[in-house]
């Protein structure tokens, strides 16, 4: 890219960061990583030199991060990494009161969420300025450098981190709890977001993903069946959507092995309970279960 272009979309990205919760409803190829870390105040250095070094430090074997000198706009840091940049974007003020109640809604692991997100009063944005493309390595690489360059930067702040936030998929974590989980090679519970999908007749239950999206352009939908327990589809719908964003592919009229007589036909549909493309899993039996 550039470097005018660079310096051109790092501006334009703090003057609009993306609080859309929706942005799975787009394909990949316009979708950028995105994190955010919550402060409980405005941090008055933004140190993206100490960053890099961090990053450089604990990760040894990949490319290493450094600073770009004067390319970012005033209160923001411009990152570089494997020819990639990353900007880190000062926002002196709260993620807007609706998104935060939504991320509260949706995070049943922390009961405390709406009050603990609701006291922080500046925010950082963490993305990179180059979209992923059509490759799902390359969106898994620059997912991974996002999360680690947030989590190097809220684990700097200390005390004054609220929580860290992945846009993509709409999760919110605790400010320990997204330093440590941004650390690993695959942070699952960062990326990707399960949800219970209700069906016509009150025992049916399916399942959606939300965060595939910027990894294969769309997410994954098991339909809403009476047939198998919400833990199993739930198990095995994480268990592909993590072979999808590991660049496996499910083409439409596939099926999937479920096991116990079951299996699921996939269908590529071009909208899904949120609006965007899918793959939709339907469960049926089996030829040998068929059988009279």
């Amino acid at each position: 890219m550039p470097f005018h272009h660079v310096v051109a979309d790092a501006a334009a990205l703090v003057m609009a960061p993306n609080h859309d919760r929706n942005a799975g409803n787009t394909r990949h190829m316009t979708e950028r990583a995105m994190a955010m870390i919550l402060l409980r105040s405005r941090v008055t250095v933004l140190d993206g030199e100490a960053a890099a070094r961090t990053l450089t430090a604990r990760f040894a074997t990949d490319p290493e991060w450094r600073v770009l000198p004067g390319a970012a706009p005033a209160g923001s840091a411009l990152l570089a990494q494997a020819g990639q940049a990353f900007l880190v974007a000062q926002v002196d003020a709260p993620v807007p009161a609706p998104d935060i109640a939504r991320y509260a809604a949706d995070a049943y692991w922390w009961p405390t969420a709406r009050q603990d997100l609701s006291t922080h009063r500046a925010h950082l944005v963490v993305s990179t300025l180059a979209r992923p493309g059509d490759k799902p390595a390359d969106a898994l690489a620059i997912a991974r450098s996002v999360t680690r360059l947030a989590g190097v930067l809220a684990a700097e702040a200390g005390g004054n981190t609220v929580a860290g936030l992945w846009t993509n998929a709409g999760t919110a974590q605790p400010a320990a709890a997204f330093a440590q989980q941004s650390m690993t090679d695959f942070p699952l519970n960062l990326w990707l977001d399960i949800r219970l999908l209700r069906g016509s007749q009150p025992t049916e239950i399916g399942i959606a993903t939300r965060g595939l999206t910027l990894f294969r352009g769309l997410e994954l939908v098991i339909a809403p069946t009476s047939v198998l327990p919400p833990e199993q589809l739930a198990r095995r719908c994480t268990d592909i959507a993590i072979y999808l964003m590991r660049g496996g592919d499910v083409r439409d009229g596939d099926t999937v092995g479920g096991g116990g007589g079951w299996q699921w036909r996939a269908h590529h549909r071009p909208q899904g309970p949120q609006g965007g493309p899918v793959i939709e899993l339907s469960v049926e039996a089996t030829a040998q279960e068929r059988r009279p």
